[in-house]
């Protein structure tokens, strides 16, 4: 090679390594000491393809930026709700605010009207102070002129007697009062079967098997309903025995050659009896407040019509 082939060999590598120096200044060029240094060696030795590498090599990759939050995602969609207009915000608070004023005139409402029917049933002598079948004479009174009869028994059967430590707990009573409370229930019946047992058994066509058969519950409706298809015979005993209950009558009918009013006289007296077998144990004014305590003791309650169709409520009007 001649001096000046050699000279402008030299000139060209410096032309080369003074452009690497200056993009070696760039910024996002990686590596940039490392291929500067392999692109003049290469440069030297005259390798050409070596030098299109370096410089390819040298170019910055283009990087993308990737969003943080995916486009639909669940994350956008609760920055949306967040992002609620003040109109539409405003407009919720003031329908909530409404909302809450009519709720407070429908209580104010309501409680108007129930004082005024409170008013009402006073001023007809419609108000009641007492359970629904805790009868007195006026009670009585009534019911005979309405030709009904509303009875109040124990419950009969063994199972629905006992009194398990929730019912005990409502009533306020102790374990040691479930014995008497259970020879109370047993008591009754043997009362009420021995009132019913024979009528039923009549009712049935004289069978006191089948009587057995179909229980204290049934054969009280078997009487009852026996003895209206025999020309209205319960009517007519209830009515002498509400007579009796109400004070109007001084002695029980129970010579009236009816056989009905010795039933309807013992079933009307059953829930008196079994009260005052409680007070023995519990005491007159605690054996009455058990008896008449809402989900307390077992009870069957029943309300017949027998001389026409009763108000549901009773026969002395409205009830509270």
């Amino acid at each position: 090679m001649n001096a000046t082939a050699t000279l402008v060999a030299g000139i060209a590598a410096a032309l080369v390594i003074g452009v690497l120096i200056g993009r070696a200044w760039e910024p996002g060029v990686p590596n940039v000491g490392a291929s500067a240094t392999d692109a003049s060696a290469t440069m030297a030795s005259g390798d050409a393809s070596s030098s299109s590498r370096a410089s390819v090599s040298l170019r910055p990759s283009k990087v993308r930026d990737s969003p943080a939050t995916p486009p639909g995602s669940k994350a956008q969609e609760d920055a949306k709700g967040q992002g609620q207009s003040p109109v539409a915000r405003e407009a919720a608070v003031k329908e909530l605010a409404k909302l809450k004023q009519e709720h407070v005139a429908l209580k104010e409402a309501l409680k108007a009207s129930n004082e005024k029917m409170a008013e009402l049933e006073t001023a007809a002598g419609l108000t009641r102070d007492r359970h629904q079948f805790d009868l007195n004479q006026e009670d009585w009174r009534k019911l005979g002129e309405a030709g009904a009869l509303m009875l109040r028994l124990p419950c009969a059967s063994e199972e629905s007697a006992r009194v398990d430590d929730e019912a005990l707990d409502r009533l306020g009573l102790a374990p040691d009062d479930r014995p008497a409370i259970a020879e109370a229930y047993r008591h009754s019946r043997e009362r009420q079967w021995a009132a019913l047992g024979s009528a039923c058994a009549t009712a049935l066509g004289g069978s006191i098997e089948k009587a057995r058969e179909r229980g204290l519950q049934s054969c009280k409706h078997l009487v009852i309903q026996h003895g209206q298809d025999q020309g209205n015979k319960t009517l007519d005993s209830v009515r002498r025995v509400a007579s009796f209950r109400a004070g109007d009558s001084e002695a029980p009918p129970k010579d009236s050659g009816n056989p009905l009013d010795s039933v309807m006289l013992a079933l009307t007296r059953e829930a008196g009896l079994f009260e005052a077998e409680l007070a023995e144990a519990l005491g007159p004014a605690e054996a009455h407040r058990v008896m008449f305590t809402q989900d307390g003791l077992c009870f069957v309650e029943s309300t017949f019509g027998l001389d026409k169709p009763l108000r549901a409520d009773g026969p002395w009007g409205l009830e509270r």
